[in-house]
């Protein structure tokens, strides 16, 4: 890819001191403004090429519009809700996350409340505190044994697969991106959610939220779940349906939640919060020394790479160049992550669902964007299935126009 010139960052939150010394190493100018409000920023943007932020920067559209030297939105993180990728998009600003930077802090916080869920400890803990001393009400059950369902296996999910493994639980997924194969290699039996819901004892999601999860836990769904079952959440709120988990939690078919996220943050409706089986955390998932250290650095090192033309780790806007046409109603597009057109996002999509998503560095030589039977040379950047598979299947393609 062709370098980028970044000559200034700014930086509107607090991240690891390694993302400042690495950009200003690599001849950046970074200015550091914390809890800046909307209208500062709007003010303040139009001065930078670049900007990092974490969770709590709110990047909307008008902030977007605002930057008229914007390239780059660095996120400090996994989630990237808070940035209005769209705008982004079509003023041709590259945003990009740092997905593995909170891996490790993430798995480990899921399996704390799957523990603590199994045996009541913030509960018990509270009660100690408050002088009691009462051994029965607190009674819980072993992990081993147990089922516990995965939904969303990337990295997270299979950091907590690994993990809650030794404790002797099995354990199953679904994850419409990742093959069955991969996540057997790691000790996780891929199937349908109607195939899932039955038999999970616990329940951990880890999926990213988008209108095909929202609501993904709901009322259907937790009536399919057997009865007493235990759900974590530090993914995203809103993915569990907070309303139906109430329910649910007062007629006894969901016997506990672990939660570290929600649909508003800090959350005002407390019904959730105060039900004495849901154990709450203020959003800790990447709360660690270390995640915050690897976010900031990565976020840096990211930078500096797409402006040396090195690579693109981790952009997640893109604009559409061409669809294909598989089979039925299934189509495979192919989205440039601007400005780097040998960077693609590669989508197969079924009406309403993504199938498949990749990214790739494509190379291809064509008279024009859209042309029957495009052949590709390939070379996966995160690609577990067979490159000769996927070479035949791309070679067998009739380009349409997207």
């Amino acid at each position: 890819m062709a370098p980028i010139s970044i000559k200034s960052v700014l930086i509107s939150e607090s991240v690891d001191p390694r993302c400042r010394a690495i950009l200003e190493e690599n001849g950046i100018r970074v200015t550091e403004k914390q809890n800046m409000k909307k209208d500062e920023l709007i003010a303040e943007i139009k001065d930078y090429d670049g900007l990092v932020v974490r969770s709590a920067t709110k990047v909307t559209a008008d902030i977007i519009n605002a930057a008229d030297n914007l390239k780059i939105i660095g996120r400090a993180g996994t989630g990237v809700d808070n940035v209005d990728v769209d705008a982004a998009t079509k003023k041709g600003i590259i945003v990009m996350n740092t997905p593995s930077g909170n891996t490790i802090s993430a798995a480990e916080l899921t399996c704390a409340l799957l523990m603590s869920l199994s045996r009541n400890v913030p509960q018990a803990a509270m009660s100690m505190k408050q002088g009691n001393w009462d051994r029965k009400k607190f009674m819980g059950a072993e992990l081993f044994g147990k089922v516990l369902g995965i939904v969303g296996l990337g990295r997270i999910g299979k950091e907590v697969a690994s993990r809650m493994q030794s404790f002797g639980m099995r354990t199953i997924g679904y994850d419409p991106i990742t093959p069955p194969e991969v996540s057997a290699s790691w000790g996780v039996e891929q199937m349908s959610l109607e195939q899932l819901w039955p038999q999970c004892d616990y329940i951990t999601v880890h999926t990213p939220l988008m209108p095909s999860t929202v609501g993904l836990l709901n009322d259907e769904t937790f009536a399919k779940c057997k009865k007493g079952v235990k759900v974590v959440n530090c993914a995203r709120g809103g993915i569990i349906d907070e309303a139906a988990l109430v329910r649910a939690l007062e007629s006894g078919q969901c016997g506990g939640a672990g939660l570290d996220v929600f649909v508003e943050e800090p959350p005002k409706e407390r019904s959730l919060i105060n039900h004495p089986n849901v154990i709450s955390c203020p959003h800790l998932g990447a709360s660690t020394k270390e995640a915050q250290a690897r976010c900031g650095e990565d976020i840096a090192l990211q930078i500096v790479d797409m402006v040396q033309g090195k690579k693109l780790v981790g952009a997640v806007s893109s604009t559409q160049l061409f669809t294909c046409h598989l089979a039925g109603d299934m189509n495979l597009c192919f989205h440039q992550i601007k400005p780097a057109f040998s960077a693609c996002w590669v989508f197969i999509l079924d009406p309403g669902k993504i199938l498949y998503s990749r990214c790739f560095i494509i190379y291809w030589t064509m008279c024009h964007s859209v042309c029957p039977n495009a052949m590709f040379s390939l070379q996966p950047n995160n690609y577990h299935r067979s490159l000769n598979d996927f070479d035949q299947l791309l070679s067998s393609l009739r380009c349409v126009n997207g």
